[in-house]
């Protein structure tokens, strides 16, 4: 299980809901982790439980076109790897 930022509920990223709208962080603090995490079509699939919802899914990756997101309500929002650094590479 990855460690986060925020607290998550389940192994799913789920970061929150209000109304018809569910919010998914794909984060690790660990470096190493968060360069490979991405939106993925397992992930995706693990996700969209129904089509009355739409779906935000921060991440620093996807792997899935955009008519598969516009089709499952997704919305893609990229968290750029610049962000985040090594442990004692701060400058």
């Amino acid at each position: 299980m990855t460690k986060s930022l925020f607290p998550i509920k389940s192994n799913l990223y789920l970061a929150g809901s209000q109304g018809n709208v569910d919010a998914y962080l794909i984060y690790s603090q660990e470096y190493d982790e968060l360069v490979r995490l991405a939106l993925n079509l397992d992930m995706a699939e693990k996700i969209v439980t129904t089509q009355q919802k739409r779906y935000i899914v921060y991440a620093p990756a996807c792997f899935l076109d955009e008519d598969y997101l516009r089709s499952k309500q997704i919305e893609f929002v990229n968290i750029p790897y610049g962000l985040f650094q090594r442990k004692g590479n701060e400058t």
